[in-house]
């Protein structure tokens, strides 16, 4: 059972420390055996296990409790930031006493007592629109904001005609799209060209490489186009002279 790569990166840290069991281990060294992406991440992962090897008790100890000095300075923003929520407490209650005193006072102001109703006049739509401050907001221009929607930062494409089956893997990138290809059922000593088709039938070569794996087994290289991912259209691995290998759409 084969994994996608977004498992294997949640996996690397368990892999390298040798935390993942026969068949999750088996699964993930086989990926890192065709993908250079995620082998490059992988090697992230070489010195981590000397790393916490350097680890001591004491170490962790003192980790699990913070040197006194740290604590005292928590405890002291803690409690600043108390006595700044209580003051801002304060002058809210405040400004609600006022609001409701002022509110008291005006109903007893009234005329007649508490038995008539105060209004508010709403001018009419027409007559807002009138005046000067709604003719500079009618006056200027509608503003429309346009939100990119979210693509896909990588993509794998699988292809297979007769014995020769490839797995791609695509990275979107600044520069354009970054390759990964792993090729197999091709004899060894075949040139293969790594040509990239857009949208609009542009034509890129983003990799060339000569097969050196074994017959029967699989060659894992990488190249690199300016095409946007989401611009291309198909990928062709072909030979110098033009002979198809196999063709791998991009589009679904």
């Amino acid at each position: 059972m084969s994994v996608d790569c977004d498992e294997v990166r949640m996996a690397l840290g368990a892999y390298a420390l040798g935390a993942l069991d026969s068949r999750e281990a088996a699964e993930v060294y086989e990926h890192l055996g065709w993908c250079p992406f995620c082998r490059v991440e992988a090697d992230e992962f070489l010195g981590l296990p000397q790393l916490l090897g350097r680890v001591t008790e004491a170490d962790i100890e003192q980790a699990s409790r913070p040197p006194r000095a740290v604590l005292d300075r928590m405890l002291k923003v803690r409690a600043r930031r108390r006595r700044i929520t209580q003051a801002v407490l304060a002058v809210a209650a405040s400004l609600v006493i006022c609001a409701v005193g002022g509110s008291i006072w005006l109903y007893a102001a009234q005329p007649g007592g508490g038995d008539e109703t105060a209004t508010v006049a709403i001018a009419p739509e027409s007559a807002q629109a009138d005046s000067p401050a709604a003719d500079a907001q009618a006056a200027e221009p509608t503003r429309t904001v346009t939100v990119a929607p979210s693509t896909r930062t990588t993509r794998e494409l699988t292809a297979s005609r007769g014995e020769v089956h490839a797995v791609l893997r695509l990275r979107s990138g600044e520069g354009g799209t970054q390759v990964g290809v792993s090729l197999g059922g091709v004899p060894r000593g075949t040139k293969c060209n790594v040509i990239v088709v857009a949208k609009d039938g542009t034509r890129e070569q983003a990799a060339s490489w000569t097969i050196r794996a074994a017959n029967g087994e699989v060659a894992s290289f990488s190249g690199s186009t300016a095409i946007p991912m989401e611009q291309i259209s198909r990928i062709d691995l072909e030979t110098p002279d033009g002979d198809l290998l196999l063709r791998v759409p991009a589009t679904a």
